[in-house]
């Protein structure tokens, strides 16, 4: 009975879920949340957690959605100054998934620059 217990316990602790330092009043998905970094006049910091369900492991497709909410919060923040961004590419977005092996679920973390195209 402790063994199951301490096993439930275990999955309890081991969900995934966006931390809490990242907003998600503006993000373009609800499992995606962000950080706006250091400001300049030609862009911003932008870090993004993401979070997705699979069945078998496999980071790609989390990876290539995380970018995806990266762009589209990275374009809704900017539209909110009144600018657009600069077209990115998966460079300027390195993403790192971690996956959680009780729950199946990816905790995708993308970093990167926005830049202002005007």
């Amino acid at each position: 009975m402790r063994r199951l217990i301490a096993a439930l316990c275990i999955a309890m602790a081991g969900c995934t879920s966006i931390p809490e330092r990242f907003s998600q009043d503006q993000a373009a998905s609800p499992n995606c949340g962000y950080v706006v970094g250091a400001k300049t006049r030609d862009g911003f910091g932008l870090e993004i957690a993401y979070t997705a369900y699979r069945f078998f492991p496999s980071p790609d497709g989390p990876a290539q959605e995380a970018r995806e909410c990266f762009v589209a919060t990275a374009r809704t923040l900017a539209a909110k100054e009144g600018r657009k961004v600069a077209p990115m590419g998966a460079v300027d977005m390195p993403a790192s998934p971690h996956r959680n092996a009780v729950d199946g679920r990816y905790l995708v973390y993308v970093t990167g620059v926005a830049r202002f195209a005007d």
